[in-house]
């Protein structure tokens, strides 16, 4: 798999520090293919819901929100609710 950027988040390079860890997403022609994380696992396993879904999410969007989590969410919660329908 390729890809042409790495977006990190909520890096915390202090090991001594409860919340050290990060989530990693790659991003190919800005979009999401793939991510992994330390100590966030949570996330990522939403950001794997959210592609096997085949919601788009994109390097842009990740760039242009300071809380990635929230954007997260809300993906998920919209396609969640488009599929109660």
């Amino acid at each position: 798999m390729e890809f042409q950027e790495i977006i990190f988040d909520k890096l915390n390079d202090d090991v001594t520090n409860k919340d050290f860890g990060f989530v990693a997403y790659y991003v190919m022609n800005d979009k999401v293919v793939a991510a992994c994380s330390l100590n966030r696992d949570p996330t990522v396993a939403v950001v794997s819901e959210i592609m096997n879904a085949g919601i788009i999410l994109s390097g842009s969007e990740l760039k242009s929100v300071k809380d990635k989590d929230q954007l997260l969410i809300s993906k998920f919660y919209l396609f969640n609710l488009e599929m109660r329908r």
